[in-house]
């Protein structure tokens, strides 16, 4: 069975930069979820650096291993 991998890393997507998991599978991306809430608190500043998902202007990007990739709040990943 192979291993489900979620990598935090930032995405920029036109000119927005997001703070985002990536989903993949034995080096397969499938998904982009961009976070929704964004922590604006005393010491975590989040929201000066990375857009919320709701700012997103597309639904899929291009990505190395696949020519569409989904980026949206809400993704559902079921194994195969």
């Amino acid at each position: 069975m192979a291993s489900f991998t979620v990598v935090g890393l930032a995405l920029q997507v036109d000119h927005l930069l997001f703070n985002v998991p990536w989903c993949c599978t034995v080096g397969v991306f499938w998904g982009v979820v961009p976070k929704t809430f964004l922590p604006n608190l005393t010491r975590i500043y989040e929201l000066r650096q990375f857009a919320p998902a709701a700012a997103a202007t597309r639904d899929t990007i291009t990505c190395v291993t696949r020519p569409m990739c989904h980026l949206a709040k809400r993704l559902l990943f079921l194994p195969a």
